[in-house]
């Protein structure tokens, strides 16, 4: 089995998720027993030059409808009060 997720905005708490996820990734998916992936990073914004170009998407729906995400990362919501 392999876990797909998909991180929600790459501002600076976002870009920092997939940055730390790649570097530590040997070491998380040891610690998960699996393989695990980011599929989807959503931004409105274009990264031409950023080494996972071909994993944005600007469509929500396209990790909504995806029956792979298993966990969306999602940064900056400090749940209100």
């Amino acid at each position: 089995m392999s876990v797909k997720i998909a991180v929600l905005g790459h501002g600076v708490v976002g870009s920092g998720v997939v940055e730390l996820f790649y570097k530590n990734k040997a070491s998380i998916e040891k610690r998960a027993g699996t393989e695990i992936d980011i599929k989807y990073i959503l931004d409105l914004r274009d990264f031409p030059d950023s080494p996972y170009k071909d994993k944005f998407t600007k469509n929500f729906d396209d990790i909504l409808k995806d029956d792979e995400i298993v966990a969306e990362a999602l940064a900056g919501y400090s749940g209100g009060s």
